[in-house]
């Protein structure tokens, strides 16, 4: 059996959230496993979710006021750098791990969680 994860931001309102709970309503749950992370816990369609799916929650670090200017120096210093990509190497080290080998890792949408 192989195992996935999808990582997304929420299941709130929009075409990406719909268009990943679509998919996990027809996967083959005889020959995947499905892990689904989310950064936040509210959202239209989180009750669509099929009971097959395994869902884990990540909360996002507060950031103290050196996180904050160290963001704000790295927007000044990388001025052409989509700012999820300079948040994420702020805040990658204060996430806990998650330690599971994937076969396959999805990030469904754009910004923080392609990183």
């Amino acid at each position: 059996m192989k195992h996935v994860v999808f990582v997304i931001e929420s299941l709130g309102l929009g075409g990406a959230e719909k268009s990943l709970v679509t998919l996990l309503q027809n996967i083959d749950y005889t020959a995947y496993n499905v892990d689904l992370i989310l950064f936040k816990k509210e959202g239209i369609f989180k009750k669509l979710i099929p009971d097959n799916v395994n869902v884990k929650y990540v909360t996002m670090p507060k950031l103290g006021l050196i996180d904050r200017l160290r963001f704000k120096l790295l927007k000044m210093t990388y001025p052409n750098h989509h700012a999820a990509q300079l948040f994420w190497k702020i805040i990658k080290n204060k996430f806990d791990v998650i330690d599971v080998d994937y076969d396959a890792a999805i990030a469904y949408n754009q910004g923080l969680v392609t990183y």
